[in-house]
C-alpha cells in the first residue's frame, strides 16, 4: 500500500483520517504545521500529502509550491484537504496551479475520503488525464476508467487539463470535444506539441465530425470514439493508448 502524509493542525481530524487510511492498509505519517510537513516529505518521500489548506504558520498552497519545486518530491501526489469555497471551478483552478491534484473534503464519510486519496496514488504505468466540462459525465469516466496500473487525474475544463500537464507527465489523455474556451482537438493539439509520446483519445457526442477528422489525419489525434459509450471497450482503448505511448516512447 502506500505512504501518506497528513498535515493539519487540528489533532482529532488528523487522528480520525489516519485511523480510516490506516485501517485500508496505509502506513501513515502526520505533522500539525506546514514547516513540519514539509521537512517530513522531504525526509520521508511519501508517495502522497494530503494537507489542509489553513495551517497557522505555512499555508497549504504554500507547502504545495515548495513542495513541487523539490526535485526529490517531483513523484509525490498532493491533495488539499477542506471544502472549495465560493467560485467551486475557480477554486479547483487555483488549486491545480498551486501543485495540488485534488481537493477531498473531509473525513465525515470514511469510504469517500479515502477513496478520494486512492484515487490520486500513483500507478506502475503511468498517469490517464480525463477531460471534460460535465461534471457528472467526468466522474461516471473517472470510475469506470479506473485501474490499478495506472492513476486517473479529471479535468472539468481546457483550463483545468492545461494547469495539470504543465506539472503533471501524463501518459494518456482523454478529451470530450465540445467544451466552451477550447475545444478537445486543439487541447489535444497543444499536448502533441508538448509531449508528442502522449497517446491521444476523443469523445464526442457531436454528428459534425470534420474537426476530428481533420485531427485523427493531421495526427493531432490518435483515436476517436462516440458517445454514448461502452465502458468495457472504452476501457480496452485507454489500455492500449498505454501500450502506443509506451511505443513511442522507446523511439
Amino acid at each position: 500500500m502506500a505512504r501518506i502524509l497528513l498535515v493539519d493542525d487540528h489533532p482529532p481530524s488528523r487522528a480520525l483520517m489516519a485511523w480510516h487510511l490506516r485501517a485500508r492498509g496505509h502506513e501513515v505519517l502526520d505533522a500539525a504545521s506546514g514547516i513540519d510537513g514539509l521537512e517530513l516529505a522531504r525526509a520521508r518521500r511519501p508517495d502522497l500529502t494530503a494537507c489542509s489548506l489553513r495551517l497557522p504558520d505555512l499555508g497549504g498552497r504554500a507547502l504545495a509550491l515548495l513542495l513541487r519545486a523539490d526535485r526529490a518530491c517531483a513523484h509525490m501526489s498532493l491533495v488539499a484537504l477542506g471544502a472549495l469555497d465560493g467560485n467551486e471551478d475557480g477554486e479547483r483552478e487555483a488549486l491545480l496551479r498551486a501543485g495540488f491534484d485534488a481537493c477531498v473534503g473531509a473525513p465525515d464519510d470514511p469510504e469517500r475520503f479515502c477513496a478520494g486519496l486512492e484515487a490520486v496514488l500513483p500507478g506502475p504505468d503511468g498517469n490517464l488525464l480525463v477531460v471534460d466540462d460535465d461534471a457528472f459525465m467526468l466522474a461516471v469516466l473517472a470510475d469506470v476508467l479506473a485501474d490499478a496500473r495506472y492513476r486517473v487525474l479529471a479535468a472539468r475544463s481546457a483550463g483545468e487539463a492545461l494547469a495539470l500537464l504543465a506539472r503533471r507527465r501524463m501518459e494518456v489523455v482523454l478529451s470530450d470535444q465540445n467544451m466552451p474556451g477550447l475545444a478537445g482537438t486543439a487541447l489535444l493539439a497543444r499536448v502533441r506539441a508538448a509531449n508528442p509520446a502522449c497517446a491521444r483519445l476523443i469523445l464526442s457526442g457531436e454528428t459534425d465530425r470534420a474537426a476530428i477528422e481533420q485531427a485523427l489525419a493531421a495526427g493531432l489525434v490518435d483515436r476517436a470514439y462516440a458517445k454514448p459509450w461502452d465502458g468495457a471497450a472504452l476501457r480496452q482503448a485507454v489500455q492500449e493508448a498505454f501500450v502506443l505511448q509506451r511505443l513511442r516512447a522507446r523511439t
